[in-house]
């Protein structure tokens, strides 16, 4: 399974996805193959290698709404991913349009969750928030949780 931490540390909680990816790598769980620090739009390379992945986990920050830290889970079977109407430019794709985008061309696995976590603070050179480092310590429980239940079915 690969496990893709999006985001930029250098932004505040926008890597928040990265410092999952990095705890998870730092626990070398069995099977799980992590990248880090990856724009959205690179994960259409990641799915294009050779290498045949069953399973992929994608942990990005997301929008600031009410609940810094927050962590959502979300799976391609819930009802696939919410995508603006208006056209975007290449330069300011997000992991939503990535997705759809991975979709149309047949380049999903079989099995595909977004794990999300609320950020608040994205200023260039800020550290994570507390409430995110908070949400960092919940997504890498539930990403080795997914992690060994996907193991487990092989």
């Amino acid at each position: 399974m690969l496990l893709v931490g999006v985001g930029n540390p250098m932004r505040g909680d926008d890597g928040a996805g990265p410092e999952v990816a990095r705890r998870l790598a730092d626990l070398h769980v069995e099977g799980l193959v992590v990248a880090t620090g990856m724009e959205p739009l690179a994960l259409l390379s990641e799915l294009t290698q050779p290498t045949a992945y069953d399973g992929v986990v994608v942990v990005d920050a997301t929008a600031p709404r009410a609940d810094p830290g927050r962590v959502r889970v979300l799976r391609e079977s819930d009802g696939g991913w919410a995508v603006p109407a208006s056209p975007v430019a290449s330069h300011a794709l997000g992991l939503a349009e990535v997705l759809e985008l991975a979709r149309v061309l047949g380049l999903l696995p079989p099995y595909l969750t977004v794990v999300g976590v609320e950020g608040s603070c994205f200023d260039l050179g800020a550290d994570l928030s507390e409430p995110v480092r908070e949400g960092v310590e919940e997504a890498v429980a539930v990403v080795a949780g997914i992690a060994a239940a996907r193991a487990d079915r092989t």
